[in-house]
Formats: C-alpha cells, sequence, structure tokens
C-alpha cells in the first residue's frame, strides 16, 4: 500500500518517456528524497494533475522535481491538496498551459488546507494564455490558496496573468494568491519570511492578503511596487542585504518557531542570489 508506505530514494530517478509516476489518491507516509531529484516529467497524473497524488496527510521532503510539462492544469505539481508537511522541495524545468476551462497553477500545491510548507523553492515560470474561459484563474508560485502555514519560501519564477475574457476573477502571486482556504470549512493561512524574486505581471499584489485573520510577516521582494496592505514587517528591497537576511531568518510562526528552528537558513550564494541552506549542511547543500 504505497500511500501508507514509508519511500526513501537512494538516487535520482528519471521517468522514462510517456509514463507517469504511480498515482496515489492520499499519501499518509514519509517520503524523503535524500537531495535527490526525479528528472525528466513530462505527464502529470490524471484527476488533479499533480505528481504525487491528490492529498499529502504525510510529509513529504528534501526532494528536487525536474518538469517539462506541456497540459491544461488544474492543481499543484507536487500534489494538490496538502494537510501535512511539504519540506525543502524545489521545482525547476518548464511549465506551458494551455487553453482550457481551468488553467490554475502552482509550484508546490494547489491547496495548503491547514498543512505545512516549509523551505521550498519554485523556479518555474508561467504564462497564463489568453482566451475565454468560464471560471476563474489562480495561481501561486507556492501554491494558489493557502489555509495553513509556509515558511522560508522562495518564488524565482515569473508568472504572467494575461487578460482572459469571461473569468470570473483572477489572481496570481508569487507566494499565494489567497492567504485563505475555504471549502468546508474556513482556514485562514500564515505567510511568514518568504521571498520572491521573480516578476509577477497582474493587477494583484505578489503576497495576495485581503482577509482578516491571515497573517503575512517578514515577507520580501524584488520585483514590482507592490501593495503592503495587511503585512507586518513586509516590502520591496533592492537587495539581499544582511538586514534583511535576518529577519528572514529569525521571523517567527504561531508556535514561536523561526525558519532556522526548523533546520535551515537563508543566505545569499557568490552572485548575491538567495538561498535556502540546511542549518546542518555547507551552501553546497543549498536549494537550487
Amino acid at each position: 500500500d504505497v500511500a501508507n508506505t514509508n519511500i526513501t530514494l537512494g538516487g535520482d530517478i528519471t521517468v522514462p518517456d510517456g509514463e507517469t509516476l504511480p498515482y496515489i489518491s492520499s499519501f499518509n507516509g514519509v517520503f524523503d528524497g535524500k537531495g535527490h531529484t526525479i528528472k525528466n516529467i513530462k505527464n502529470l497524473v490524471e484527476y488533479k494533475h499533480c505528481i504525487l497524488g491528490s492529498t499529502n496527510y504525510g510529509t513529504i521532503k528534501n526532494v528536487n522535481f525536474d518538469i517539462d510539462i506541456t497540459t491544461e492544469i488544474f492543481s499543484g505539481i507536487v500534489v494538490s491538496n496538502n494537510e501535512g508537511t511539504i519540506e525543502n522541495c524545489t521545482i525547476s524545468g518548464s511549465a506551458i498551459i494551455q487553453q482550457g476551462t481551468y488553467r490554475d497553477f502552482s509550484g508546490i500545491c494547489a491547496y495548503n488546507q491547514d498543512g505545512k510548507i516549509i523551505a521550498c523553492v519554485n523556479n518555474i515560470s508561467v504564462t497564463q494564455p489568453v482566451g475565454d474561459i468560464n471560471g476563474s484563474i489562480m495561481s501561486g508560485g507556492i501554491c494558489e490558496q493557502n489555509g495553513g502555514l509556509i515558511i522560508g519560501c522562495i518564488n524565482n519564477g515569473n508568472i504572467s496573468l494575461v487578460s482572459a475574457n469571461n473569468a470570473q476573477y483572477g489572481a496570481i502571486a508569487g507566494i499565494a494568491a489567497n492567504n485563505i482556504y475555504s471549502f468546508y470549512r474556513t482556514y485562514y493561512g500564515n505567510i511568514i519570511a518568504c521571498a520572491n524574486t521573480g516578476t509577477i505581471s497582474s493587477d494583484c499584489p505578489i503576497f495576495y492578503n485581503f482577509y482578516e485573520g491571515s497573517t503575512i510577516d517578514n515577507c520580501y521582494w524584488t520585483q514590482g511596487n507592490e501593495s503592503t496592505t495587511d503585512m507586518t514587517n513586509s516590502g520591496k528591497v533592492t537587495s539581499w542585504d544582511d538586514t534583511t537576511i535576518n529577519a528572514l531568518n529569525t521571523a517567527q510562526d504561531g508556535d514561536n518557531k523561526s525558519i532556522q528552528d526548523y533546520g535551515y537558513k537563508f543566505e545569499t550564494d557568490a552572485n548575491g542570489k538567495l538561498i535556502i541552506v540546511p542549518i546542518s549542511s555547507s551552501s553546497a547543500a543549498a536549494r537550487r
């Protein structure tokens, strides 16, 4: 039963052309990639269109995903819904979103219902295409709707919302398009110590947050002139100086834990690029 299995990767995996990874409707175990990469992901599993399945109740950590996808997508890349923990994961490669009724995209998951996303990086750039649709367009570098905790994450991808006639609404953001999840019940999200370096081309702020009860604290970005409504100690920066990096490393969530308490820290590489490094490792193990 894969759903309840603990999985540890012993090396990189290359998915054969034309194949997908096994579909998991719900995952309750621990998937530890040990820093390895799942490569050549060209096909997403059916239904929720994601790599590992519909809902994560367990832990997915320490794995990189290199994708080359052309699809009508309505989900996140790793899982659709996260009610567990996704930690230290990186998404790289390319994604082309085709015309369809719904064209939502998110780097890690579509919905972070009441789970945790820790120290993850999205490098995928996406342009939502022009066309007539019924419904909405909602895309975030990390997730579409956040009703849990996102802490210590980076979006490096450029996300562009191109005008789509008949859309009910559109929202895109570097981290989460909506900092709230509401279906059977409402969960208010918390985005702590996150950074955006990608260009976000829309009328929405980089961190989209209009809900009393949700929190955005110590989040920073380098592109655009985004609104800072309802944000604490956040704003646009021109470089990742020591003061900003210290703020990212020490900002605390509702459990009084910083990203360092989870075992990671922000620093810059030799080119001044912001990266996340496991505290127990050297910068050579930084997220890409």
